[in-house]
Parts: C-alpha cells; structure tokens; sequence
C-alpha cells in the first residue's frame, strides 16, 4: 500500500466506508487512545515526569488519532447518504451532560448497524461484492 493510499484512508473525508470497516477502525482507534492514556500514567507514576508536560504530550499524540476517528465517520455518514457535516450534532450532543452521552452512543450504533445505500449516491460509488472465493 503506498503512503498515499494510507493517508487518504486516514485522513479523508470524501469517499465512503462500511460498516465492517468503521467498527475496525473506531475499536482500533479507541484501543491506541486507551494504550497512550496507560503509558503515559505509567510513565508519570514510575519517573515521576511532571504531569502537565505528560498531558501535553498525550494531546498531541492524540490528534492524529482523534483526526482519523472523524474522518472514518464522516465517511460512514457518506455511505449512507448522510452529510459530514452531521457529525457535528454529535459534538454538540456532548455539551449536555449525561443525555449527551446517551445520545452520542445512540449515534455511534446507528453509524455501525445501518447498512449503506445500495447504489451510488453524491459521496461515491456503491461497494461492489467481490466474485472471488478464497
């Protein structure tokens, strides 16, 4: 796979993806935010580092991640028909405070259960089936 390639499939927001691949991708996401989280607590307790340059740190390494788990799902939200820019209610969904963590997770398994459109639509072509059997 070439770094093109791997950057537009980290870092785009045009096209679309599956479910297979949102859950993937969101799962693997969440499981590096929790491994940066662990170490650097490790690292904070064990060397005892100053805990605001370590929480700068984590942010910054966080970005990345953070930035591909938006892209993921505004691509999910292409792939069934939805605009990007939807992923911005569930921003503001979490400016309530317990309702919007209700409503966030409502939204993140609604992104993961609804089958895409069948045919192409404004954000791309329709994921063909494969032929081949393995």
């Amino acid at each position: 796979m070439e770094i093109t390639s791997i950057r537009k499939f980290l870092f785009s927001f045009s096209g679309r993806e599956g479910r297979k691949v949102f859950i993937i991708g969101y799962l693997s996401a969440l499981t590096l935010l929790c491994v940066f989280a662990f170490l650097f607590g490790f690292i904070v307790k064990s060397f005892s580092v100053d805990e605001s340059f370590s929480m700068v740190v984590l942010g910054f390494l966080s970005f990345p991640v953070l930035g591909f788990i938006i892209c993921l799902a505004v691509r999910r939200l292409h792939d069934i028909g939805f605009s990007g820019w939807w992923y911005l209610a569930m921003v503001f969904f979490n400016l309530v405070p317990f309702l919007g963590r209700v409503l966030t997770l409502i939204f993140l398994v609604m992104l993961a259960s609804i089958p895409g459109d069948k045919q192409d639509n404004k954000y791309g072509e329709a994921f063909k089936p494969s032929n081949q059997s393995t």
